[in-house]
């Protein structure tokens, strides 16, 4: 009886150790590469939304004041960086089952099977300053929201690089 509770107890050592192992890569901190200094050290920020939805830029408003980092300001030329915001998108089709089309005259009908559409996309943050370009990111559409992801994404970003510039100080 004790041989055997040894061999259970091992068993389950071996397995939380191996679980340990598995998912210890999992945990593990995202590495960046770094941002522009122009990024890490600007005060100002004009949004420029590109992507003719409104609550594309609503969502940066929003939250770009919860990181204290930046002002916002409503002229682009009092900006130390313009955030371009734009979107992609495209809408695909798809036919299930069989379709027949009859042509009468200049006119086509279609009947039959079944047509399912969805439409895919993008939203784009180009972080600019005078001289052009700095920075960009692109984020797929998701549940929480591409420009929800991208400003996630870049503020997680800007965090980590303070932190080091903190360390090695």
């Amino acid at each position: 009886m004790k041989l055997r509770m040894k061999m259970v107890l091992a068993s389950f050592l071996s397995m939380s150790l191996l679980t340990l192992l598995l998912t210890f890569p999992m945990v593990a901190k995202e590495t960046y590469a770094p941002l522009p200094d122009k990024i890490m050290h600007a005060k100002t920020v004009f949004i420029e939304n590109r992507t003719n939805d409104a609550e594309v830029a609503d969502m940066v408003f929003r939250e770009l004041p919860k990181w204290k980092k930046y002002a916002l300001v409503n002229d682009r030329s009092k900006a130390d960086l313009v955030f371009v915001l734009t979107m992609a998108t495209h809408e695909a089709i798809y036919s299930n089952g069989t379709r027949v089309s009859n042509q009468i005259s200049n006119t086509t009908i279609t009947t039959g099977g079944q047509v399912y559409s969805y439409t895919a996309g993008s939203i784009t943050l180009e972080i600019q300053d005078a001289g052009g370009t700095v920075w960009a990111n692109t984020k797929p559409f998701s549940r929480k929201g591409a420009t929800k992801d991208l400003m996630n994404d870049l503020r997680q970003r800007i965090e980590r690089q303070e932190k080091i510039a903190r360390r090695s100080r």
